[in-house]
């Protein structure tokens, strides 16, 4: 930022000492009460790079206040959660949370940040998932990053309308993220609906089943994709899950019947009865004809 539009910053301090490198900062005129009438209201904001050795602390604020990451780390504690704050994601806290700052002092904080208020805060804030999440990474980062210019130019150009056009670029940005919150919903609940069906088909199938392909062919999707399903809802991969269906009839068997192992191998999909051993041995820590020996037959 040009020398000339650098200005004081009269708020953070440790022990005295100022801990901003660079700064830029705007106040609407006499609009730094919370309590101010509109339906979203900026109170003030600006752009900063902290100092290696940045640190704030604050038991709560009386706004909403985002953060927008340009370069470097800083770490941010909001209440009892921690956060890294870095390039491609935005940051939100909302009146009433304790959080503190402390900057990377290897990789020195780059940001511009808003406060604001307003009937719509609440609902917009809690719409965009930072209510919930605190940290949203964002799909368009560019195009995030220019809103946040236009509203700190606009700020200092001082028109007559710089207070309405930056509450409409504040807006602005607030529903895009509003709606990226509403895709990352519709898309999760598609990929929830599409794991829920590999579990039913493997429930139902998974004696017939020989691998993780079977299942894809059947659902005609890709392995790939059923291994992302599982990582993302499930509790363990999808082969192992196709596995411990297999293991746990098998064992059933092995407590009930005396069916011949090999009968038992075949039935559950194991056309090797030496392979099914060694996978049953891995699984329960005993080989087939141990399993039975010490659990008995309860025929």
């Amino acid at each position: 930022m040009p020398h000339s539009e650098r200005i004081a910053y009269t708020e953070v301090f440790k022990q005295g000492t100022l801990f901003v490198e660079e700064s830029l900062y705007y106040v609407f005129g006499d609009r730094t009460n919370p309590s101010v009438s509109a339906n979203l209201a900026i109170l003030n904001g600006g752009y900063e790079v902290y100092k290696p050795d940045f640190e704030l602390k604050r038991n709560s604020v009386p706004y909403y206040v985002i953060e927008f990451p340009v370069s470097g780390r800083c770490y941010l504690q909001i209440n009892e959660s921690n956060y890294i704050l870095e390039r491609g994601v935005v940051a939100g806290y909302k009146p009433g949370d304790a959080h503190c700052y402390k900057c990377d002092p290897t990789d020195p904080f780059e940001h511009y940040f808003v406060n604001f208020c307003g009937y719509d805060a609440e609902y917009l804030f809690k719409n965009t998932g930072l209510q919930s999440n605190r940290i949203i990474k964002l799909d368009e980062y560019e195009y995030s990053k220019r809103l946040m210019v236009n509203i700190l130019k606009t700020a200092f150009n001082k028109n007559l309308h710089s207070f309405e056009l930056c509450n409409s670029y504040l807006k602005t940005f607030l529903l895009e993220l509003c709606n990226q919150a509403y895709y990352s919903e519709q898309v999760d609940f598609i990929s929830k609906s599409k794991y829920i069906g590999c579990i039913k088909y493997i429930d139902k199938n998974y004696l017939k089943i020989l691998s993780v392909e079977d299942v894809a062919n059947a659902l005609v999707i890709t392995p790939r994709y059923i291994s992302k399903l599982f990582a993302k809802h499930g509790k363990t991969k999808a082969y192992q899950y196709i596995t411990s269906l297999k293991m746990i009839k098998s064992s059933e068997l092995l407590m009930t019947t005396m069916t011949p192992i090999k009968d038992i191998a075949a039935f559950v999909g194991y056309k090797n009865q030496y392979h099914f051993s060694r996978v049953f041995k891995n699984y329960y820590g005993l080989s087939p004809n141990n399993y039975r020996k010490n659990l008995g037959n309860t025929l």
